[in-house]
């Protein structure tokens, strides 16, 4: 069985849920700066990392040449500084991939922030299921729908 999830098991507002900066920068400016890159995307989980800084009413940079990377991110010019968010599948450095393990297997999508290659952070973000959900999936399992 297959389903698309966002808006159909889910409830198609995803939130950001860790916000994991290295050395090079704070929570803050990470989030910051990935905002920067997103804003005007209408991808979800784009929209949510805005939300987010939003949220936290942080003073979100101008991005400049934003492009989408077709299934791997988005990339935009922020602070003189070229700047990417990509899937952890696309650029996990060694170092990290045991905490982006834990958090995808507790159901997060992890994207990286990087300039350059030099990555800036981690963020995790997550949508909420919707309340029917289970009871969708457990009637068609005893319908005689295999997963």
């Amino acid at each position: 069985m297959a389903f698309d999830k966002t808006g159909t098991l889910t409830v198609g507002q995803p939130q950001v849920t860790s916000v994991i900066a290295t050395a090079e920068v704070d929570d803050n400016a990470l989030l910051a700066l990935a905002a920067a890159v997103e804003q005007g995307s209408s991808h979800p989980l784009a929209q949510a990392i805005v939300r987010e800084a939003q949220r936290r009413q942080l003073s979100i940079p101008l991005a400049s040449g934003q492009r989408a990377l077709a299934g791997s991110g988005i990339e935009a010019e922020v602070n003189g500084s070229r700047i990417l968010i990509c899937a952890a599948s696309k650029a996990a450095p060694a170092e990290h991939e045991a905490q982006i393990q834990q958090l995808e297997s507790a159901g997060q999508t992890v994207v990286l922030v990087m300039r350059g290659e030099t990555l800036l952070g981690i963020l995790a973000l997550r949508d909420t299921l919707r309340d029917d959900a289970r009871q969708a999936v457990d009637a068609l399992h005893q319908l005689g729908v295999q997963g």
